[in-house]
């Protein structure tokens, strides 16, 4: 009698898609996850707000909104499938986002949660929106918040130099600083940065000034 060979690892992303413009956001974080884990499945997850009761609601708007939310997530599956062989699963669900959410994640045993989170108008900082707060607090895996990569909106936070940007794409990141700002993180304060080349085997740290 042959043994059988172990399953290989599973590993469940669930990706929540809102259908608004950080769905995009959501599904390259979730898809670069997918990408780069062994036995990655993706579940993709539209949770629509309670449906009108067909009895005294209206039977045709909840008709449309079920229509909309399968439409939506063929559209999104056919995107994520063109940058992803493995398995994808969508998902629509009825009630409460965030308690949707943590609960498929739940019944699947999810090691990954992506969800969305929004700059509110008025506001000069990122904040998670009440979903994605709620999905951080609860849930029982690793959550992660994408955000559009770029500028922060937050008045503390310095705007990247762009000719560091620069030099950092064109050398690999083997050069992170420009001229004008290498000597900034030649002794540093309060920040330590630290290389190991292939040919030094010990350990070296840089300790900040005091």
């Amino acid at each position: 009698m042959t043994a059988q060979s172990p399953s290989p690892a599973r590993t469940v992303i669930l990706a929540a898609i809102d259908g608004v413009e950080r769905t995009d956001d959501v599904l390259r974080s979730a898809l670069l996850h997918a990408r780069t884990l062994p036995g990655a499945e993706l579940h993709l997850l539209h949770v629509i707000e309670p449906l009108p009761d067909p009895v005294n609601g209206n039977v045709t708007v909840a008709t449309q909104l079920l229509e909309a939310a399968r439409a939506l997530m063929d559209e999104t599956t056919e995107s994520a499938r063109q940058s992803f062989s493995g398995r994808i699963c969508s998902h629509v669900a009825t009630g409460r986002p965030w308690r949707e959410i943590v609960q498929l994640a739940m019944n699947l045993q999810a090691d990954l949660i992506v969800v969305g989170s929004h700059n509110k108008r008025g506001l000069e900082r990122w904040l998670l929106g009440s979903v994605s707060e709620q999905v951080v607090r609860k849930a029982s895996c690793e959550v992660l918040v994408a955000r559009p990569k770029g500028g922060t909106g937050i008045p503390e936070i310095e705007p990247p130099c762009p000719e560091c940007v620069a030099l950092q794409a064109s050398s690999g990141g083997q050069q992170l600083w420009c001229t004008r700002h290498d000597h900034r993180h030649a002794h540093p304060r309060g920040h330590v940065h630290y290389e190991q080349t292939p040919s030094f085997g010990g350990s070296m740290f840089i300790r900040p000034n005091q």
